[in-house]
């Protein structure tokens, strides 16, 4: 008597559950992040130095506020723009 007997054993992964990401992924995260970073200390160390400003350029408050105006303006509107080619350019 020829009997075929067959194993009834479940199929194991052998991948790893764990993602990979590249190294071109990672240093892209690194970029964006640098950038963020540098836009943040702009944004911090420009009110910091306005009584350097103030002081080197006998600057009024008002005057001072108008570079902080400018700023924050120029910004807004700029960021609109930018987003718009960065998302149809990736």
């Amino acid at each position: 008597m020829n009997i075929m007997a067959t194993s009834a054993q479940p199929a194991t992964a052998t991948a790893s559950t764990t993602p990979q990401t590249s190294p071109l992924v990672m240093r892209i995260i690194g970029a964006v992040a640098l950038a963020h970073l540098i836009n943040d200390l702009i944004q911090a160390i420009l009110p910091s130095i306005y009584p350097m400003l103030k002081a080197s350029y006998d600057l009024s408050f008002t005057q001072i506020g108008l570079i902080t105006l400018t700023f924050q303006i120029t910004a807004s509107l700029l960021q609109p723009w930018v987003g718009y080619y960065t998302d149809r350019h990736p």
